[in-house]
């Protein structure tokens, strides 16, 4: 982590993916055990990108936390979350809880530590990794769930650009992104490895 931040606000907006052929074949384990190819092509909805997301560092008065908002079309619908303790983050791996890959995605970056022996508290880690500003998170996908866009898996991406470079990441390669989708879509849970439906992650509610 940087001393002081190097970016005070980020956004990443997304195309959508559209598959021609071999979808799936590029997924796990099905890659490894036969290979696979695909062809796609990003596009844009009404000459706009459908997907993103937006990661702020904003002065905290007192006690630091992290906001997270899942941001509808109207803006009236818009659905906002506060963390004030780091046990909030622990149901990151229940694809069904609210925010659950903005939880993830804050977890697998290194901003919040859910598995430090030290005595940390949530305010105690953001003023550690985030300089001791508050952290607000925004995502959307301006598409429906189920299209088979590849929305969750870009969505996914667009958050840990965007926080990433938050924290002064550099030298970000396709590679690290790759890794990180493994671990989003293979873990251990309670000793046997379950595979989480990314589509179930996307913007849960």
């Amino acid at each position: 982590m940087l001393s002081q931040p190097k970016h005070r606000r980020v956004t990443v907006e997304c195309p959508v993916r559209l598959d021609l052929s071999g979808g799936w074949t590029d997924t796990p384990p099905i890659c490894y055990e036969h290979g696979g190819s695909v062809l796609n092509v990003a596009i844009t909805i009404n000459d706009q990108r459908p997907i993103g997301a937006c990661a702020r560092l904003v002065e905290s008065t007192s006690t630091s936390f992290v906001t997270f908002i899942l941001k509808s079309e109207n803006s009236k619908d818009d659905k906002i979350y506060e963390l004030h303790t780091l046990t909030q983050f622990t149901d990151y791996n229940q694809p069904q809880r609210p925010c659950a890959l903005l939880k993830t995605c804050c977890i697998f970056t290194g901003i919040i530590d859910i598995t430090t022996t030290q005595e940390m508290t949530l305010n105690e880690q953001l003023k550690k990794n985030l300089f001791g500003y508050n952290l607000i998170l925004e995502a959307w996908s301006n598409v429906p769930v189920g299209s088979g866009l590849g929305t969750s898996s870009i969505l996914a991406g667009a958050i840990l650009l965007a926080l990433w470079h938050l924290i002064g990441m550099e030298n970000i390669t396709d590679s690290m992104i790759i890794r990180k989708f493994l671990l989003f879509f293979y873990r251990k849970s309670n000793e046997r490895e379950i595979h989480i439906q990314m589509g179930f992650w996307l913007l849960s509610k």
